[in-house]
C-alpha cells in the first residue's frame, strides 16, 4: 500500500474528484465510501505494517466522521498524513483536527488543481525499491540507472558518449 492515497468520500461524484487528483499528482487511489469503511481499510493496512502515503477524508460520512478516523490513527501512533475535506469548515474542527494531527483541513468546493497540490505537498514518497533510500522522485539519484552518476562511479570514469560539442 506504500506509495498510495487511501481516499474517504460518501459522494460519489466528489470521490471520483478526489481519485482524478489523485492520479494527476502521480499516485495511485483506494476508494472507500464511508468513514467504517476507511477505518477497515486502515486497520487492513496496519496488519500488514503498510502505510499509506497520504488519507483524504470527508469529514461528515454515514457511521463515522472523518476526524473520527483521524483521531484513532492517531491513537495507534501512525504518522500518515490525514487531509480532511468538509463543506463545513468552522474554528472548532479546525481545532479538532489539529489535535488529532491532520495535516490540512480543504474547504469544499475544493477544485482539481488545489487538491492535486495538497496532496503533491502531503504525500510521502516511498523509498526507492532498489536501494531503501529516500527519495522525491520516481527512483533515488543513487541506483537510477539512467543517471551515470548514480551508477557509483567515480567522475574519472564518466565519459562524455555525445557528439563533439
Amino acid at each position: 500500500m506504500t506509495g498510495t492515497v487511501v481516499l474517504a468520500e460518501d459522494d460519489p461524484a466528489m470521490c471520483e474528484l478526489l481519485e482524478l487528483a489523485t492520479r494527476r499528482a502521480g499516485r495511485y487511489a483506494i476508494r472507500c465510501s464511508s468513514g467504517a469503511q476507511l477505518l477497515a481499510q486502515l486497520e487492513q493496512s496496519r496488519d500488514l505494517r503498510a502505510l499509506p502515503s497520504l488519507v483524504v477524508s470527508d469529514n461528515r460520512m454515514p457511521g463515522m466522521a472523518g476526524i473520527d478516523v483521524a483521531h484513532r490513527v492517531r491513537d495507534w501512533s501512525w504518522s500518515v498524513p490525514f487531509l480532511l475535506v468538509t463543506a463545513f469548515p468552522d474554528d472548532a474542527l479546525r481545532a479538532e483536527a489539529a489535535r488529532a494531527g491532520v495535516c490540512e483541513v480543504l474547504s469544499k468546493p475544493v477544485s482539481v488543481a488545489e487538491l492535486v497540490e495538497a496532496i503533491r505537498r502531503h504525500a510521502r514518497t516511498p523509498p526507492c525499491p532498489d536501494c531503501g533510500a529516500p527519495r522525491t522522485a520516481a527512483r533515488c539519484e543513487e541506483c537510477d540507472p539512467t543517471n551515470p552518476r548514480g551508477l557509483g562511479l567515480p567522475d574519472a570514469l564518466m565519459v562524455d558518449l555525445g557528439g563533439s560539442d
